[in-house]
């Protein structure tokens, strides 16, 4: 098996996955931070179905709604226990375990709009900060 990077881009929401080996053809299973009926989680829903179409039905995205799996608090810990693939969540949950968590995905002190976050995320230097930040949890940042 190979490792295989994926990617992601949804606006204010930060995706990890994590760092096992995977097969050609796959199916993720992805926890959300938002219940089903929420528009962001529907909005992570058609995102999943673009990466099913754009990989030929390679990639399948197991999308399950907050607490499905474990709490939303918990998924970096089931990452790296392999309980989960990935999750689409807000840094902010996991500031209890690093301050800098809480402060780069503060959507209201930290950046006055998204752009904000995307810009430094994209050529600021917000991703390899990230990436830094998640790898004592085995799990690979992929992007804002």
């Amino acid at each position: 098996m190979k490792a295989m990077t994926k990617t992601l881009l949804a606006a204010s929401m930060i995706s990890l996955f994590s760092m096992s080996a995977l097969a050609a053809d796959f199916t993720l299973k992805i926890q959300s931070s938002d219940p089903s009926g929420d528009l962001n989680f529907k909005v992570q829903q058609n995102w999943a179905e673009r990466v099913e179409t754009m990989s030929n039905g390679r990639i399948d995205i197991d999308l399950l709604p907050v607490g499905a799996v474990v709490k939303h608090t918990e998924t970096l810990g089931a990452i790296k226990m392999g309980i989960l693939d990935g999750q689409v969540t807000a840094t902010g949950y996991f500031s209890g375990k690093d301050p800098a968590f809480g402060l780069i995905g503060n959507m209201v002190g930290a950046w006055s709009d998204t752009t904000q976050l995307l810009q430094y995320m994209n050529y600021g230097g917000g991703n390899e900060l990230m990436t830094e930040l998640y790898a004592p949890y085995g799990v690979k940042f992929v992007g804002a």
